[in-house]
């Protein structure tokens, strides 16, 4: 299994840019390829914990209408989606630091996993290769993220600058993925 990690500012084109590079592998090559989420086992285990009080499935707040949702303040709890992820998060791997880290592998069986939402230094290390994905049109997000851990990092094996129209960016996650499949050469 490769895992390619792309990282790591919340709107910066990081999903897209996994779709594009999902769809290349998968009209060119025999690959299985999916798309992973670090967090998403640690999201499901929230909705469960915080459903009743109000906090909805992560596929919500990936949404367009729920997108600026993220950062507001549920009643019931009185914090944020964002902010019940992080603490949870955290207290869980207060047990054991690489849980949400080891997970992508252990239950993951596709030959390439794409994990568009790379944050963290210790899920780079997981990472056989990973992207940066920058839009320079894009402010910092405001409010509670985990966006700033890899603000000074600067050994991503590819960068891709989202600066233009999508077309333009589609073009630039096939000659990343095209650069990958030719170095880990697999061939079913």
């Amino acid at each position: 299994m490769i895992i390619i990690g792309i990282g790591y500012r919340s709107s910066h084109g990081k999903d897209t840019t996994a779709d594009f590079i999902i769809d290349y592998v998968r009209k060119n090559t025999n690959l299985t390829i999916e798309k992973c989420s670090w967090a998403r086992s640690l999201k499901n285990i929230c909705t469960s914990l915080y459903g009743h009080l109000g906090l909805r499935e992560w596929s919500f707040y990936d949404s367009p209408e729920g997108r600026s949702l993220r950062n507001v303040k549920l009643p019931k709890i009185g914090l944020t989606p964002v902010e019940i992820w992080i603490l949870v998060g955290k207290a869980i791997a207060g047990v054991y630091n690489e849980t949400w880290a080891d997970l992508v592998r252990a239950t993951n069986t596709s030959d390439i996993v794409i994990c568009p939402d790379t944050r963290r230094y210790l899920e780079l290390s997981r990472c056989d290769y990973s992207i940066h994905v920058y839009n320079p049109r894009e402010p910092k997000r405001e409010g509670v993220s985990m966006d700033d851990e890899l603000e000074n990092y600067e050994k991503w094996d590819y960068l891709i600058v989202n600066d233009d129209d999508l077309e333009t960016l589609r073009h630039r996650a096939e000659a990343v993925t095209r650069d990958i499949l030719s170095k880990i050469n697999l061939v079913k």
